[in-house]
């Protein structure tokens, strides 16, 4: 019978469908596309090549839609999630950060009965930013470098929270540094010593202010985040940190000296000193809950139960650092 369809064969095919010799074969074999034996060569006729394609771009139109189907479904589980939260947190505050001391401020701020009541979200210092500006979140404790500035908080802030106006207030001064193995056998002495001492360090999760200290040091003093072993390897706390370092499967990471829980292990090389800041907006300065915050923070009785718990330095709590207005 005479047909104006050709006989194809595999490299053929191969070649239309933008495909591999070998794949063709596989597809053959799983009997996707139907091709049978001239002699010993497998052919293919031109009309099942064309008819696979169809079937091909019929099943693809079907992924697309179901993968849109998905997006959409995805989007309208995480709007009604949102939803329950902006209704769960609606007449509460909620602070952001990840230092007991926060936990410290909630209670006293708890104690009085005629304001919504204050919760506590616990995530890192950029995420708690993000949050800030989309609202998730009342006050956000902060501990974010400007190598290029030598400045804490109020201008990386003021650039996330853009065109919001903005107040930050000085919780502490906090040191930050190098754990080590006790008497530190890699001789980690500061920054340039993580490139050059072939010391395996346990990193921090992006957004934590540890891990940004970290990168703006590395850029600042121009070493290669490649030269340091490890630096993709990270955990979500600074006690994960250390128990990395105890346990051996690091050499060094950063954190505060206070997370140190096993100091017959783990050694502590002083770097750099941060400032603490809470953050929130500027349009909240007169609510109450935000003026009986402020008045905590001037409490003897906060600072003290503060330094029982980490002894940081309070000498400037409740100073506010800058007030960005409209």
């Amino acid at each position: 019978m005479k047909t104006d369809k050709k006989l194809l064969s595999p490299l053929e095919v191969a070649e239309i469908l933008s495909i591999s010799k070998k794949t063709v074969y596989e597809i053959i074999k799983r009997n996707e596309l139907k091709a049978f034996k001239v002699g010993n060569k497998f052919r293919i006729d031109q009309d099942e090549v064309e008819r696979y394609i169809g079937k091909k771009d019929d099943s693809q139109i079907d992924n697309d839609l179901k993968e849109k189907q998905s997006r959409e479904t995805v989007l309208e589980e995480k709007n009604i999630l949102n939803k329950i939260y902006r209704n769960y947190i609606d007449n509460k505050i909620v602070i952001c950060g990840q230092d007991v001391i926060l936990d410290i401020l909630a209670k006293y701020m708890n104690r009085y009965k005629d304001e919504g009541k204050v919760l506590r979200l616990y995530d890192n210092s950029f995420n708690g930013l993000c949050a800030l500006y989309n609202d998730d979140v009342h006050v956000t404790a902060s501990h974010i470098w400007n190598c290029d500035l030598d400045e804490y908080n109020a201008d990386f802030a003021s650039r996330v929270l853009i065109g919001t106006p903005i107040t930050v207030v000085t919780l502490c001064h906090r040191m930050q540094g190098f754990y080590v193995l006790k008497g530190n056998p890699k001789m980690i002495t500061g920054w340039a010593s993580l490139a050059k001492r072939k010391a395996r360090i346990i990193n921090r999760e992006l957004g934590s202010g540890s891990r940004i200290l970290l990168d703006q040091s590395i850029r600042k003093y121009n070493i290669d985040k490649n030269m340091i072993i490890g630096y993709s390897d990270y955990v979500n706390s600074a006690g994960e940190v250390v128990n990395r370092i105890r346990m051996g499967q690091a050499d060094v990471g950063i954190g505060l000296k206070c997370d140190i829980n096993c100091p017959e292990k783990v050694d502590f090389i002083p770097l750099h000193e941060e400032r603490y800041d809470l953050i929130f907006k500027s349009e909240n300065l007169e609510k109450l809950q935000f003026k009986r915050l402020l008045k905590i923070l001037s409490m003897d009785e906060f600072k003290d139960e503060c330094v029982s718990i980490r002894n940081y330095d309070y000498s400037e709590m409740g100073n506010i650092v800058k007030k960005f207005q409209k």
